[in-house]
């Protein structure tokens, strides 16, 4: 009996509850209020309840120096430097226009200077900063309080580095100074940084940052089992390849939480001036080639409705982008800081696209685990554009793609044990027939038995009456015999004894397949029994022109058997 696929009606409220829980995930990190914002480099906080009314991000507009790396001593000067404008958080210098007329591009380096008012009744406050591919230093009024990689003058000089930091801090006074110095000469990914400086309680903060970072690693914890479970199952089944193309997958998603998660704490301890690049190429080659296994995988499972072309045609954007990321910085092509992320995104769209086309059509042909492999992608796909318009800057709500592979992962599972019940089912079901088909094919084996026993037991009794009756007539009761009238009764009485022969063997196999063939056990003269065999085929040897020799010693002791089945094996063999 196979597994029921999932009908059109019942189908539709799967698709609902996708949107429903993809909506919930991106609108976790959507602001919820319109927040107050910067303006002409003064912020007014005061009024504000961190506790209540949460963290806010300090954006809007900042006072803005230009191609200088100002510290607070700068500004604590009479000739202190003058502003070149203002720029908005957290879209930084793009695009802006300074007062000489020049319109600003993504490289370049600059500070950033905003004065903060808090209430009195100040509480302990903390800063979380993300989204910062760059390097930078942060200053609280005069004192150094965080920076990331090594702030420089040219590309030579900096140091970049990206990752996720919480600092905590007692506000000094009721109006504070937060000094930015912020270059980015190396441009990683190709964009300019997009700082998201967030505001508010110690304890609020650093509580949600401990719970991303747990959460962050259960995700790589789930992702690493799965790789395990996956291969096990490989290598338990070796002919069914989705579960490795499956494994591969989870573990290249796997590199890329890896290389997100350990950046921060590996970038701030080492003093490797390329590490950044190294774990960024391995962010970058482990999210290029995630699109291949899938397509693998995919194509294991629906071979039908999955082109074969798919898979291939995949690796070749795949292997090229990787590619072109080993390159080394002094081929002069700069693979690093060009926007090669953001062009792999539109193949990605297209291969989701194709994926999806050819999982509709796995449903609609009720395939085993279609319908669910099909809803666990959709929700895939949509966090996966999530994370692409959001890595444009097109919109405003984050990073999601673990949880949208912790979903895929689920659904995965769910689709694998529908296929494991069915085989489990399927396989009882044959279990039965089988056997119900054993038992039947040994009732009719006892059949036989009994029909041939029955049988030969029927011949018998016929056969010694011809076989006495040629005899007889052998003897003389019916008078004198020409010689060849007792040549074919000669013939009769030999063929009868040797159809009552084949008659005694069929009944000795009958017996034997019983267990039920007595044995008469005495002591045995081989070469004797020998000699009544040959006695008895040399009229048929000579026939044949054969001649017939027993070398058996003549001292050779006797065995224990039953006479008749010696001479019975002799004459066989014979």
């Amino acid at each position: 009996m196979g597994t029921k696929a999932f009908s059109y009606k019942s189908f539709v409220p799967w698709i609902a509850v996708c949107f429903l829980l993809v909506a919930v995930l991106c609108g976790c990190s959507a602001p919820q209020a319109v927040f107050p914002q910067a303006q002409q480099g003064r912020f007014d906080l005061r009024g504000w309840n961190f506790a209540e009314q949460g963290a806010i991000p300090l954006n809007g507009q900042w006072d803005f120096y230009w191609d200088q790396l100002l510290s607070p001593a700068d500004f604590n000067r009479a000739d202190a430097p003058l502003t070149n404008g203002y720029v908005t958080l957290p879209k930084l210098w793009l695009g802006h226009v300074t007062p000489e007329g020049k319109t600003l591009d993504q490289s370049g380096m600059a500070t950033l200077r905003l004065a903060v008012k808090v209430d009195p009744d100040r509480p302990l406050l903390a800063l979380k900063i993300t989204s910062m591919t760059a390097a930078y230093r942060l200053w609280l009024n005069d004192r150094l309080l965080v920076e990331q990689g090594v702030v420089g003058t040219n590309t030579q000089d900096e140091w970049p580095a990206f990752g996720r930091k919480t600092v905590s801090f007692q506000p000094p006074a009721e109006t504070f100074h937060l000094t930015l110095q912020l270059s980015n000469h190396n441009l990683i990914g190709g964009v300019v940084s997009y700082p998201r400086l967030l505001l508010g309680d110690a304890a609020q903060l650093t509580s949600a940052s401990e719970t991303e970072r747990r959460h962050t690693a259960i995700l790589l914890c789930v992702s690493l089992f799965m790789v395990v479970y996956h291969l096990a199952l490989f290598l338990f089944h070796r002919r069914d390849r989705s579960t490795l193309y499956f494994a591969v997958f989870c573990s290249l998603w796997l590199i890329n939480g890896l290389a997100g998660y350990v950046s921060s704490w590996l970038l701030s301890f080492t003093e490797i001036h390329d590490m950044v690049w190294i774990v960024y190429r391995c962010d970058l080659i482990s999210y290029y080639l995630t699109i291949p296994p899938v397509l693998l995988f995919l194509r294991s499972m629906f071979r039908e409705e999955m082109p074969a072309a798919m898979p291939k045609l995949s690796w070749i954007p795949a292997l090229g982008f990787t590619a072109y990321v080993l390159l080394p910085q002094s081929v002069g092509l700069h693979s690093l800081q060009g926007s090669g992320p953001q062009l792999y995104h539109l193949f990605s769209v297209l291969f989701i696209l194709w994926c999806v086309y050819g999982l509709i059509k796995a449903w609609r042909r009720k395939r085993s685990g279609a319908a669910l492999i099909l809803v666990g992608f959709i929700l895939m796909a949509i966090v996966s554009v999530n994370d692409m318009l959001f890595d444009i800057k097109v919109i405003n709500t984050g990073f999601f793609m673990p949880y949208g592979i912790l979903l895929f992962i689920v659904f995965q599972a769910l689709a694998l044990a529908q296929r494991f019940s069915s085989a489990f089912v399927t396989t009882e079901r044959l279990s039965v027939e089988l056997q119900e088909k054993n038992i039947a094919l040994s009732r009719m084996d006892q059949l036989k038995d009994e029909f041939l026993a029955n049988t030969s037991h029927e011949l018998r009794t016929p056969l010694a009456g011809i076989i006495g009756i040629a005899e007889s007539l052998l003897a003389g009761s019916g008078g004198a015999l020409s010689e060849t009238a007792r040549h074919n009764l000669h013939m009769v009485v030999s063929s009868g004894r040797r159809l009552t022969s084949l008659i005694n063997d069929i009944l000795d196999f009958t017996r034997l397949r019983n267990r039920d063939l007595p044995l008469n056990l005495k002591a045995v003269d081989a070469r004797a029994v020998a000699d009544v065999v040959i006695s008895l085929l040399t009229p048929l040897a000579e026939a044949k022109q054969l001649i017939l020799v027993n070398e058996m010693g003549a001292g050779l002791p006797c065995v224990r058997a039953d006479e008749d089945r010696v001479q019975q094996i002799f004459y066989n063999l014979l």
